[in-house]
């Protein structure tokens, strides 16, 4: 496989690539590779990412029986304002095939987690219940999850990662708000950014191979 893009500890392959492509579906590492570029627009302090191969592996980790939370343990800056978690339906379950994206933000200033799911039935409220509920334990970020009824949605199968990217990018350009997220979330602006990532995500990648 060739190597089409770097950032971070994030690559991208050229079979990555085309999944930006109109009608592609994004896998884990188009999403840590757009997630690693953007750490540069954060504002100190602000916001944290998770890599969501990393928190299916401590996920799946996790033993009851044993009583310890691993899933507290990838909070390294616990100060940040935003927790920010794409989730797969399959995040939980190594075996099961992923097919669908949605976004668990921890918010430490109200400290509670707001679920966006551009598909309503897609069943990931649960596994992001789940989550909350751990990362609540050994966090101190409570517990509880609000899954936002007006999210942006999607009209097609495939667009469930580009409307997770998009809804990450709205907190990045209205980060510096003191307003929860339930009073700054705007459906239809993360929709409109939908329309154009695409594009604009190809052409960084681009300008990036002419400039390595």
């Amino acid at each position: 496989r060739m190597i089409r893009g770097r950032s971070g500890d994030a690559i991208l392959y050229d079979g990555d690539v085309c999944l930006f492509e109109e009608g592609g579906w994004l896998n884990d590492r188009c999403i840590n590779y757009v997630m690693e570029r953007w750490k540069e627009r954060v504002p100190r302090g602000e916001m944290q990412f998770l890599d969501p191969t990393v928190l299916s592996f401590f996920l799946n980790q996790y033993d009851p029986e044993e009583g310890d939370n691993p899933l507290s343990d990838l909070f390294t800056h616990k100060g940040m304002r935003y927790v920010v978690m794409p989730l797969t339906n399959s995040i939980h379950d190594f075996a099961q095939t992923s097919n669908h994206w949605s976004l668990l933000v921890a918010d430490n200033m109200d400290k509670k987690h707001y679920h966006f799911d551009s598909f309503a039935s897609s069943g990931n409220e649960r596994i992001a219940s789940k989550i909350a509920s751990l990362i609540g334990e050994g966090t101190g970020l409570g517990k509880d999850v609000i899954n936002i009824k007006n999210a942006a949605k999607q009209h097609n199968s495939y667009d469930c990662g580009v409307f997770v990217l998009a809804t990450i990018d709205f907190l990045l350009r209205n980060i510096q708000t003191n307003k929860v997220i339930e009073e700054i979330y705007e459906p239809r602006d993360v929709t409109r950014k939908t329309e154009e990532l695409r594009t604009e995500i190809l052409r960084s990648i681009e300008q990036d191979a002419k400039e390595a």
